[in-house]
């Protein structure tokens, strides 16, 4: 028998003893992998965004930075000292100062764009809608805000229980009511303040998430399941076959993969569900962290991170840990005031002494998956219904200039559906009249063509919804219409919301076919370009907008079309500043 040479046994002691101790590492000033100093203390969580986080300070700013510790912008927000922010689509911020109970959006480059009083106190995070809407609720009311500022409505429910609202996979969205007989209650309501039904769920509800399938539910008495549609109805899909005790649900970012966790003092039981029917098809229990003193639990395109006060660790999909650390003293010590971990992989804590502190936990491209959503089961295209050639269907009644009026001044509830779709409808069968020689087989002229006054009003209704569909539409047109008049119309009453870029594609095309001697109509184009950079913040747009502007620096266009494109791009450059 081989005799063991002990100075070979203490060699491989102190080696497995390195490695442990280096894949336990912890936290410190002095292996972060960025480093930054904040103007003053962050006032709430940082908000994760497409380019890294935004976070606001008690030195009266907001600031965008990227993941890696670059500061992309900052910005005085005024005396604010109790706030929230949440990230929208396009990573419009939305603040809400609490102590005024004003919300305040900023655009993705830091500046404001509007704001608004509310008459009643918010419960929960603002929850983001598909088509640039986004909705509020307080203790008994549920609003709906455009990305334009304008209020489309305003509802009054029972008393509501805390948990923020939630969306189901046609759009819709549930409010949870306050709990009677032991039961949770909930109100389905449309995108357009529409109440739908009256639901009593099983048990009472302690978290809510949504998901692509639904809306995931915890309940008190330890289990856990989703609620989803049905023939158009909600209903529960399934109960999840595990008794999981004290759970939650962890949700990735585009909402397609989730994990069921149970939380015990021993450690957190990690689920994978079979979306069909609940089914555990594979488990695994995480034994590092305190399940009953988590602080974080977020699903990134990695895996899975998990952290309580004393440890974090990031696994992947298969379980592998890629990553484990002992959190910094200054967490335990209260001297952290905040912390997020950013899609991309990165812990970030801000601490009471300004300095900012963030750690890769793994090389990873955090990429959103483009899923493709809207409201078209409320407000579905039409282009039978309306013989457009006789003016009948819904076409003399759209004309009406009072739903102008009152598509400006807001609280237009469910009637915005049966404008959408109708203004909608009419804007694709325009553009299918445009854009095709031979479309139909009348050989009598189209109301496009007869009654111009009226299609006008209707692209100006167009326009002023602005959501993301009605914005498309109108770059379709602008696009491929030889009419000046429509162009002229739909450019001088977009909002600047263009949140694909088809708006500025379009303009650009428009531009190259539009001639040098209307100068009227060029200074319309200078305007739109000009308001859809300002709206929209990015640098992408205004390289775009000063490209298109500077075509009409060319010795063919007026002097008055010259001197009104180079002043309109010094207040695009003014931007950048």
């Amino acid at each position: 028998m081989k005799k063991i040479n002990k100075k070979s046994l203490l060699s491989v002691f102190v080696l497995l003893l390195f490695t442990t101790l280096f894949s336990q590492e912890s936290l410190t000033k002095f292996n972060t992998s960025w480093t930054s100093v904040l103007p003053g203390s962050a006032l709430c969580e940082p908000e994760n965004t497409s380019y890294g986080f935004c976070l606001a300070t008690d030195a009266r700013n907001i600031m965008g930075y990227s993941s890696t510790g670059t500061l992309l912008w900052e910005k005085n927000i005024g005396r604010v000292r109790n706030l929230s922010l949440t990230a929208l689509k396009g990573d419009f911020i939305l603040l809400h100062d609490k102590d005024k109970n004003i919300i305040r959006l900023f655009n993705p480059s830091g500046s404001e764009i509007w704001s608004k009083p509310l008459d009643f106190n918010v419960s929960s995070k603002p929850l983001e809608g598909r088509d640039g809407r986004f909705f509020i609720n307080g203790e008994k009311t549920v609003v709906c805000f455009g990305i334009n500022g304008i209020q489309r409505w305003k509802l009054e429910t029972e008393y509501q229980k805390d948990l923020p609202m939630q969306e189901l996979p046609d759009g819709s969205i549930v409010v949870f009511l306050n709990d009677e007989g032991g039961k949770t209650r909930g109100l389905r309501i449309s995108p357009f303040g529409e109440e739908l039904e009256n639901i009593t769920f099983t048990g009472v509800i302690k978290t809510a998430y949504t998901c692509k399938d639904g809306i995931l539910l915890t309940f008190t008495d330890g289990s856990a399941g989703l609620f989803a549609l049905k023939d158009g109805l909600a209903e529960s899909q399934w109960v999840a076959n595990v008794q999981s005790g004290n759970s939650i649900f962890a949700v990735n970012r585009d909402k397609t993969e989730y994990r069921l966790l149970a939380l015990s003092k021993a450690g957190i039981t990690v689920y994978k569900l079979r979306s069909s029917d609940g089914f555990v098809e594979e488990s695994k229990t995480v034994n590092e962290i305190d399940g009953t003193a988590l602080i974080k639990a977020e699903l990134s395109d990695s895996g899975l991170f998990l952290a309580d006060s004393n440890k974090a660790l990031l696994i992947d999909y298969e379980y592998k840990e890629l990553w484990y650390a002992v959190m910094p003293v200054n967490l335990r010590n209260n001297t952290i005031n905040q912390f997020t971990y950013l899609h991309n992989d990165y812990l970030v804590f801000c601490s009471k002494n300004w300095t900012m502190d963030a750690y890769h936990t793994n090389d990873s491209k955090s990429v959103l998956k483009s899923i493709h959503s809207d409201y078209s089961s409320f407000a579905p295209i039409d282009l039978v219904e309306i013989n457009y050639y006789t003016q009948a269907g819904f076409f003399n009644a759209l004309k009406d200039p009072s739903i102008t009026s009152k598509i400006k001044e807001g609280n237009f509830g469910k009637k915005e559906s049966q404008w959408l779709a109708q203004t909608l409808s009419l804007a694709r069968l325009y553009f299918m009249d445009a854009t095709t020689s031979n479309f139909g087989t009348h050989t009598e002229k189209s109301v496009f063509e007869t009654d111009s006054a009226g299609f006008e009003t209707v692209l100006i209704q167009l326009a002023l919804l602005c959501t993301d569909q009605t914005q498309a539409a109108a770059a379709s047109i602008i696009s491929e219409s030889t009419s000046k008049l429509y162009c002229r119309t739909l450019l001088a009453n977009i909002t600047g919301y263009d949140p694909d870029g088809k708006l500025l594609d379009a303009i650009e095309r428009n531009v190259s076919r539009s001639g040098s001697s209307d100068s009227v109509y060029l200074n319309t184009v200078c305007d739109a370009v000009y308001s859809i950079c300002l709206f929209m913040g990015r640098p992408a747009y205004n390289k775009k907008g000063k490209d298109i502007l500077k075509t009409f620096m060319g010795a063919g266009y007026s002097f008055k079309t010259r001197s009104y494109a180079r002043d309109t791009l010094k207040k695009i450059m003014a931007l950048e500043l």
